[in-house]
C-alpha cells in the first residue's frame, strides 16, 4: 500500500512526541550567536558556519522554516535575511546587545508567514525600553522578509531580561513569559496576534524579579525555571490559563540554564561576580530547595581560570550546548539525562572555523500548529449517533481516515469521509483520531468522545400516604419515592409530571412537587423524568395511594422534662427522652412486622416526611417553649404503607433550680498547696437547697456549699430543692493548672539585617503550662497571640511574654541589625553615608563590610564600628546604582556571622 510504512512511523512519532503535528519541524537547525558564530544541525552532525553576520556580546535569535532552510536571525537590534543582508526596515529595534535574552523569535499560530521578535533592554540601559515585540511578515522585501509597521511595541516598560516562550498545541497559542519587578508576565499569542494584556502571577515574598537573566520552560511545559539574582526559581505553569505558581526556591546564583530532555535535572551556569564559569547539574523531582541545593554536581571541573561559560541551549539533537565566552568551541553535554559526571560535558564540543562564541544562544522557536485543524465531535446517551467533523483550513485538505476507538464496531470503526457518524458498541470513553494529509503534509489529530450511560432507574414504583381527615386526599411529598426509583444516586435532576407526554418533552412540570395534592379520590399517577449530569433521561411512573390511620384518637401521652437541661436559663426548652412512649407506640402494631416508627414537630412534617425527628433519646423542644404537640407517622417498611398517623404526644417543661458557675478556673503552679475554692452561684439564695460535689470518676467528695480544690481535673455540682430531687441540675467545672512562661535566647528565631527584621518565638506550647501572649517593647501591651513580630528597627529590643491564666510576665532582650535600603551623598546632611545600623554591643572591630557593584567588582572595604562608606571609589564618585553588600560580624567569643544584601546609591 503505498505510504504505508511511512504512515505508521508518522503516527508512532506522534504518540510519542505528545500528539505535535508530525510533518518535519526543523525550525530550530540554524544557530547564529557570539562574534559571527553559527552551526547547522541539518546535518548527521552538527557543523559549523562562517557566513554569519551578527556579532554580540549576548541575548540573540534565529529561525529557519520546516525544512531546516534558515529564515532570518537577529541581535534584537537589527535583523539579517537568509541572504544574510539587513531585512527590509530592519534596524533600530529596542534590543540590547548586554541583554541575556535581546531577542526571541516567535511564529504567528496559524500563519505561514507572521513572525513576531520580542526584544528586551539590558538591566543597566539608559533607555529603558523593557519589554517590546515587531512584526516580521515574510511576503514582503521579495520574500525574502521585512518588518511590519509594528515594530517596538511596548509591553511592559519596568522588565528584565527573560523571555521564555511554550506553545499549547490543543488551543494553537504560545505563551511569552517574562517578568517584570513583582510579577511573572504571560503574553497570550495566537492567530489573532498578541494580547498586549498579560496574565500577571503575583509569588509573594521576597523573591527580585526584576533581576532574572535566563527563563526557561521544560519540555511538556508544564514547569518554569529562572534564574533571578542570587536565586533559581522553580515554578509550576498552568499553560491554559498563563498562571505561574507553586514557587520552589533554590538558593543559587546563575545565569544561563537548561533542562534535560526527561525533565528530572537543569543545568546552570554559576560564579557569584563575573562571568559564569563552572556548569552545574541539579535533581529537581527533589521535594525542597535545600535538597535540591545539595544534589549539586559540578560538572566541568569549574576550571575557571580556562574559560567562562554563559547560556546553555538545547539542540535539536538533544543535547544541551554551553557558550564559552571568547572561545572558538562550542562546548556540549552529550548525555543530559544522565545524573552525574556520566552527562559528559565537553568543553571542545564543535570548533566554530574560527569565529567566536559570547555569552549567549539563541533560544529555542516554539514550532508552529501545520494547518491549525481540530476535530468537532460532542459526546452522546448510549444509543444515539455521534457526528464528527473537522474545523480548519478544509481546503488545503487532500485526505482523511477516521479511527472512533471502538473495535467492538468492526469496519464500522473507520471511516474516510470528511464528516462521518458513528454508533458506539457500548457506554465508555472513546480516543477518537483523525489522520488528515494535506498540503501542510500529514498530521494526526486526537480527541476523546464519552459516550454516557442512560440512568438505571425502577420503572414503575407505588407511594402510600397517610389520609389525616378520612376524605380520601392528602398532600405526598414526591421526592420520597426518589430511592426506590434510584438504585445509586449520582447527581441526576428530577422533575415530576402529571402525564407520561408531559415528562417526555419536559412541560407543565409539577413545581412544588414536595407537597403535591392526588386529584383523584384514593389514588392517582404522576411521572417522574430522571435525567444524569450529562443530560441522558428515562421515566418511570409513580402510582400514589391514600391510607387510614390505625393509631386511636385517645391514645395521647404527656411526657415531662426538666428546664435547663440544655444548659440555657429559664427558656422552656428541655430534653426530652420519647423512648418509653416510642415502645409503647409499637407494642400497639405487635402483629405487624418491618415497621418504621417516625416523629415530626408539627402536621405537615409528619404529611411531606419532612424535618424528622432523629434522635428521640435527646429530643430538643426548640422553637416550642413549655409545651409542645409532636406527631406520630407509622409505616410499613415492606410496602411504603402508612398505617398510623396522628398528634399523640405532648411535651411538657418544668423548671429546675437556678445557680452558675465560673470554669474554668485556674490554678498558678505557685499556687498549688493552697488550692482554689469552688462554689455555685444560687440566683434564689433564700431557698434551701442540697449540694452534691463529685471528681470526674464520679466520687462523691462533699455536701458542702463550697469546695476546696488543689488538683486540676473536672468537678461537678448538682443542685436540687431540699424538699424534691425530681428536677436536679449537674453542672461541671474545669480547674486547670497554669504558670510563668520559660524562654531564653535559644527560643527566638531572630531574623536581621534583611530587607524584614524579624523574631518569631518557637515552640511556644513548650514554653510552660499556661497560655501565653507577646508584646514587644511594651510591658503593658497591647499583646497578641501570634508569636511574630516584623519590620524591627536596629537597636535593643525587649520580648515580654504573659500567660492569659494571671500566672505573671516574663522579658527577654533581643538586639536587632538592619541596614539602609539607599543612601543619598551628596553632603546635604541627610543620609549621606551608609553602614549597618543597631551594632550589637558585643560586636569586636575585627567586623568588615565588603561593598560590590552589580557585576561583582570590589568597591570598598570598612569596619562598621569604626567607619561608613560615602560612595566613593578611590575618593571617585561612584554613580546611582544598586550594590551588594556582604557583613562578616564577629563577636566577642570570635563567633563569625555572614549577611548579604543590596541597596541603591541615589544622587
Amino acid at each position: 500500500m503505498k505510504g504505508s510504512y511511512n504512515f505508521d512511523l508518522i503516527l508512532i512519532l506522534v504518540l510519542f512526541l505528545g500528539f505535535v503535528p508530525a510533518f518535519a519541524q526543523l525550525e530550530n537547525n540554524i544557530w547564529y550567536f557570539g562574534e559571527n558564530a553559527g552551526v547547522n544541525f541539518n546535518n548527521s552532525s552538527p557543523t559549523a558556519l562562517s557566513n554569519g553576520q551578527l556579532s554580540t556580546v549576548e541575548g540573540c535569535a534565529s529561525i529557519s522554516n520546516s525544512s531546516g532552510e534558515l529564515l532570518f536571525y537577529t541581535d534584537g537590534i537589527t535583523v539579517w535575511n537568509r541572504n544574510h543582508q539587513i531585512m527590509l526596515n530592519g534596524t533600530g529595534l529596542n534590543g540590547h546587545s548586554s541583554s541575556a535574552n535581546s531577542a526571541v523569535i516567535v511564529p504567528k499560530p496559524c500563519s505561514s508567514n507572521v513572525y513576531y521578535i520580542f526584544t528586551t533592554d539590558a538591566e543597566e540601559s539608559e533607555s529603558q525600553s523593557g519589554f517590546q515585540y515587531s512584526e516580521v511578515n515574510m511576503a514582503l522585501g521579495n520574500g525574502l522578509g521585512g518588518i511590519t509597521g509594528i515594530k517596538n511595541v511596548s509591553l511592559n516598560t519596568s522588565n528584565s531580561e527573560s523571555i521564555a516562550v511554550v506553545g499549547n498545541y490543543d488551543e494553537n497559542i504560545f505563551w511569552v513569559v517574562t517578568a517584570d519587578s513583582d510579577h511573572f508576565l504571560a503574553f497570550q499569542i495566537s492567530n489573532s496576534g498578541v494580547n498586549e494584556t498579560p496574565v500577571q502571577s503575583d509569588l509573594g515574598g521576597n523573591i527580585a524579579l526584576s533581576t532574572a537573566f535566563t527563563t526557561k520552560f521544560s519540555a511538556s511545559g508544564a514547569r518554569l525555571v529562572s534564574c533571578i539574582g542570587y536565586q533559581i526559581l522553580i515554578c509550576d505553569f498552568n499553560n491554559i490559563t498563563g498562571e505561574v505558581s507553586s514557587p520552589l526556591v533554590v538558593d543559587f546564583s546563575g545565569y544561563g540554564l537548561e533542562f534535560s530532555p526527561n525533565e528530572n535535572l537543569i543545568y546552570v551556569s554559576y560564579n557569584p561576580w563575573i562571568w559564569f564559569s563552572e556548569v552545574y547539574q541539579f535533581d529537581i523531582t527533589l521535594e525542597n530547595g535545600n535538597e535540591i541545593l545539595e544534589s549539586g554536581t559540578l560538572i566541568n571541573g569549574g576550571n575557571q581560570e580556562s574559560y567562562s561559560t554563559g547560556a546553555l541551549q538545547i539542540g535539536p539533537d538533544g543535547k544541551i550546548y554551553v557558550s564559552i565566552v571568547d572561545s572558538p568551541y562550542l562546548a556540549v553535554i552529550n548525555n543530559p539525562n544522565i545524573a552525574g559526571l556520566g552527562c559528559d560535558f565537553q568543553s571542545q564540543g564543535i570548533y566554530l572555523n574560527g569565529a567566536n562564541c559570547q555569552a549567549g544562544l539563541p533560544m529555542k522557536v516554539p514550532t508552529n500548529f501545520g494547518g491549525c485543524l481540530s476535530i468537532i465531535s460532542e459526546d452522546i446517551c448510549f444509543g444515539n449517533a455521534a457526528n464528527f467533523s473537522l474545523e480548519g483550513d478544509l481546503e488545503s485538505i487532500e485526505s482523511v481516515m477516521w479511527d472512533f476507538g471502538d473495535p467492538e464496531s468492526g469496519t464500522d470503526n473507520f471511516s474516510s469521509n470528511f464528516e462521518t457518524v458513528h454508533n458506539y458498541s457500548n457506554p465508555g470513553v472513546y480516543e477518537v483520531s483523525a489522520t488528515v494529509e494535506g498540503s501542510f503534509g500529514i498530521v494526526s489529530l486526537l480527541t476523546n468522545v464519552t459516550v454516557y450511560e442512560m440512568p438505571l432507574i425502577n420503572p414503575s414504583v407505588d407511594f402510600y400516604q397517610c389520609d389525616f381527615n378520612l376524605n380520601g386526599f392528602t398532600v405526598f411529598n414526591l421526592n420520597e419515592v426518589l430511592g426506590e426509583i434510584l438504585a445509586n444516586f449520582n447527581g441526576e435532576s428530577v422533575s415530576f409530571y402529571t402525564s407520561e407526554e408531559n415528562a417526555l418533552n419536559e412541560i407543565n412540570e409539577i413545581m412544588e412537587p414536595n407537597a403535591y395534592w392526588n386529584e383523584s379520590e384514593g389514588q392517582d399517577i404522576v411521572w417522574v423524568r430522571v435525567e444524569n449530569v450529562f443530560g441522558c433521561f428515562d421515566i418511570a411512573q409513580v402510582n400514589l395511594f391514600v391510607s387510614i390511620s390505625q393509631i386511636p384518637d385517645d391514645f395521647v401521652r404527656n411526657v415531662f422534662a426538666c428546664d435547663l437541661l440544655d444548659g440555657v436559663d429559664g427558656d422552656g426548652i428541655s430534653i426530652f427522652d420519647l423512648s418509653d412512649v416510642n415502645q409503647e407506640i409499637q407494642d400497639m402494631f405487635a402483629m405487624e412486622e418491618d415497621l418504621v416508627v417516625s416523629y415530626f414537630r408539627n402536621e405537615m412534617d409528619a404529611l411531606l416526611e419532612i424535618n424528622e425527628i432523629l434522635d428521640i433519646e435527646n429530643y430538643t423542644n426548640e422553637g416550642y417553649p413549655y409545651e409542645q404537640q409532636l406527631y406520630v407517622r407509622v409505616e410499613s417498611n415492606t410496602d411504603n404503607d402508612c398505617i398510623g398517623f396522628g398528634g399523640h404526644l405532648n411535651l411538657y417543661v418544668v423548671s429546675p433550680p437556678e445557680f452558675t458557675v465560673v470554669s474554668p478556673v485556674y490554678l498558678c503552679d505557685s499556687e498549688v498547696l493552697q488550692g482554689v475554692l469552688l462554689e455555685p452561684i444560687e440566683n434564689l439564695p433564700s431557698q434551701n437547697y442540697l449540694y452534691f460535689w463529685e471528681s470526674e470518676d464520679g466520687s462523691f467528695l462533699s455536701n458542702d456549699v463550697a469546695l476546696n480544690v488543689s488538683t486540676p481535673g473536672t468537678y461537678y455540682i448538682t443542685l436540687a430543692y431540699s424538699n424534691s430531687l425530681q428536677c436536679a441540675i449537674t453542672k461541671s467545672i474545669e480547674v486547670n493548672l497554669s504558670g510563668l512562661a520559660s524562654i531564653d535566647i535559644e527560643d527566638v528565631l531572630v531574623v536581621e539585617l534583611s530587607g524584614n527584621n524579624s523574631l518569631t518565638v518557637e515552640n511556644i506550647n513548650d514554653l510552660g503550662l499556661g497560655e501565653y501572649e507577646f508584646s514587644l517593647d511594651y510591658l503593658d501591651g497591647p499583646y497578641q497571640d501570634e508569636p511574630y513580630f516584623e519590620q524591627i528597627g536596629p537597636g535593643t529590643h525587649i520580648l515580654y511574654v504573659r500567660d492569659k491564666n494571671g500566672c505573671g510576665i516574663v522579658s527577654l532582650v533581643i538586639e536587632f541589625m538592619s541596614f539602609p535600603k539607599f543612601f543619598t551623598p551628596n553632603n546635604d546632611g541627610f543620609n549621606d553615608t551608609w553602614n549597618i545600623r543597631g551594632l550589637p554591643r558585643n560586636l569586636t572591630n575585627g567586623s568588615t563590610v565588603y561593598i560590590y557593584n552589580r557585576y561583582g567588582k570590589l568597591i570598598e572595604k570598612f569596619y562598621p564600628k569604626e567607619e561608613s562608606w560615602d560612595g566613593k571609589l578611590n575618593g571617585e564618585v561612584l554613580p546611582s546604582s544598586d550594590y551588594w553588600f556582604v557583613a562578616e560580624m564577629m563577636d566577642n567569643e570570635g563567633n563569625i556571622k555572614k549577611y548579604r544584601g543590596h541597596f541603591s546609591l541615589v544622587r
